[in-house]
């Protein structure tokens, strides 16, 4: 599944259950909360750099008993709430890493690195 049907796939849930211990980017979070789904997942890997812990979803040790992992997802089904508001944030994140942002965010080091170096070339003309 990929494009439309995957978007679509994530935002018809309310909660993304994501207890991969092996997902090194967290990418799928993203997908996730470029729905403005919040993600319960793995303490592990890349996940702990994309989930902010009870602002987009939750972190969930992944060792811990199945029974942590059901509560905290009865916590955001069951709290139409905390679930608008961490969907809402996860929305916002998703955004700081699409590919518009990544490309803004590019131009910038480069033009930094442009900057750097024209000033560089002044200094050692000066000498």
């Amino acid at each position: 599944m990929s494009g439309a049907k995957l978007a679509q796939a994530f935002a018809s849930g309310d909660v993304f259950a994501f207890p991969s211990t092996t997902e090194t980017l967290g990418l799928v979070a993203l997908e996730s909360f470029a729905s403005g789904v919040p993600v319960v997942g793995a303490r592990a890997g890349g996940i702990p750099y994309v989930i902010d812990d009870g602002t987009t979803g939750f972190l969930v040790d992944p060792e811990a008993p199945d029974s942590v992992w059901a509560d905290r997802l009865a916590q955001v089904l069951n709290d139409e709430s905390l679930r608008r508001r961490l969907g809402a944030n996860a929305r916002e994140e998703a955004e700081r890493w699409s590919w518009r942002a990544s490309t803004e965010k590019v131009v910038e080091y480069y033009q930094e690195a442009i900057e750097l170096h024209s000033r560089r070339v002044v200094k050692k003309g000066r000498r």
